[in-house]
Protein backbone atom coordinates (compact mmCIF):
# COMPACT_ATOMS: atom_id res chain seq x y z
CA UNK A 1 0.00 0.00 0.00
CA UNK A 2 2.90 2.62 0.86
CA UNK A 3 4.36 1.68 -2.63
CA UNK A 4 0.80 2.72 -4.44
CA UNK A 5 0.76 5.75 -2.02
CA UNK A 6 3.96 7.28 -3.24
CA UNK A 7 3.84 6.59 -7.11
CA UNK A 8 0.46 8.40 -6.92
CA UNK A 9 1.38 11.03 -5.28
CA UNK A 10 -1.25 11.18 -2.48
CA UNK A 11 0.18 10.91 0.45
CA UNK A 12 -0.85 14.24 1.80
CA UNK A 13 -4.41 12.86 1.30
CA UNK A 14 -4.25 9.86 3.41
CA UNK A 15 -1.84 7.77 5.33
CA UNK A 16 -0.82 4.20 4.51
CA UNK A 17 -2.50 2.84 8.05
CA UNK A 18 -5.70 4.94 6.98
CA UNK A 19 -5.61 3.34 3.24
CA UNK A 20 -5.52 0.36 4.34
CA UNK A 21 -8.23 0.31 6.74
CA UNK A 22 -10.31 1.93 4.35
CA UNK A 23 -9.37 -0.90 1.89
CA UNK A 24 -10.18 -3.21 4.96
CA UNK A 25 -13.60 -1.72 5.36
CA UNK A 26 -14.23 -1.94 1.31
CA UNK A 27 -14.04 -6.23 1.59
CA UNK A 28 -16.12 -6.25 4.83
CA UNK A 29 -18.83 -4.48 2.50
CA UNK A 30 -18.07 -7.45 0.33
CA UNK A 31 -18.73 -10.29 3.19
CA UNK A 32 -22.25 -11.47 2.29
CA UNK A 33 -20.77 -13.02 -1.44
CA UNK A 34 -21.21 -16.45 -0.81
CA UNK A 35 -21.41 -17.83 -4.33
CA UNK A 36 -18.27 -19.19 -5.29
CA UNK A 37 -18.45 -17.54 -8.97
CA UNK A 38 -19.04 -14.37 -7.95
CA UNK A 39 -15.78 -14.21 -5.27
CA UNK A 40 -13.73 -15.47 -7.70
CA UNK A 41 -14.81 -12.98 -10.20
CA UNK A 42 -14.42 -10.51 -7.29
CA UNK A 43 -11.26 -11.52 -6.56
CA UNK A 44 -9.70 -11.37 -9.88
CA UNK A 45 -11.36 -8.23 -10.72
CA UNK A 46 -9.26 -6.71 -7.33
CA UNK A 47 -6.36 -8.30 -8.48
CA UNK A 48 -6.69 -6.85 -12.12
CA UNK A 49 -7.02 -3.11 -10.28
CA UNK A 50 -3.95 -3.58 -8.51
CA UNK A 51 -1.78 -4.13 -11.33
CA UNK A 52 -3.79 -1.26 -13.07
CA UNK A 53 -2.89 0.83 -9.99
CA UNK A 54 0.87 -0.25 -9.55
CA UNK A 55 1.23 -0.17 -13.76
CA UNK A 56 -0.13 3.45 -13.98
CA UNK A 57 -2.81 2.37 -16.19
CA UNK A 58 -5.75 4.04 -13.55
CA UNK A 59 -5.77 7.29 -12.93
CA UNK A 60 -5.52 8.47 -9.48
CA UNK A 61 -8.86 9.44 -8.69
CA UNK A 62 -10.16 6.58 -9.09
CA UNK A 63 -8.06 4.93 -6.57
CA UNK A 64 -9.35 7.12 -3.91
CA UNK A 65 -12.93 5.46 -3.63
CA UNK A 66 -10.44 2.21 -2.57
CA UNK A 67 -8.03 3.74 -0.52
CA UNK A 68 -8.66 7.34 0.96
CA UNK A 69 -10.93 7.66 3.62
CA UNK A 70 -14.47 9.13 3.24
CA UNK A 71 -14.37 11.97 5.81
CA UNK A 72 -17.40 13.72 4.12
CA UNK A 73 -19.98 11.71 6.84
CA UNK A 74 -17.98 11.34 9.98
CA UNK A 75 -17.54 14.54 12.12
CA UNK A 76 -14.14 15.46 10.97
CA UNK A 77 -15.32 15.45 7.64
CA UNK A 78 -18.14 18.30 8.67
CA UNK A 79 -16.18 20.38 11.03
CA UNK A 80 -13.24 20.47 8.03
CA UNK A 81 -16.00 21.63 5.27
CA UNK A 82 -17.05 23.90 7.75
CA UNK A 83 -14.10 25.60 8.44
CA UNK A 84 -13.18 25.71 4.44
CA UNK A 85 -16.49 27.47 3.81
CA UNK A 86 -15.40 29.78 6.90
CA UNK A 87 -12.02 30.63 5.65
CA UNK A 88 -13.26 31.02 1.90
CA UNK A 89 -16.05 33.91 3.09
Amino acid sequence: MPFIIRIHNIAARVTAVAAMNNLAEYFREKSFMRDPRLVDATVTRGYERLFEAINHHTHTPYIFKFICPDVSNSTFGAQLTNYIILIES
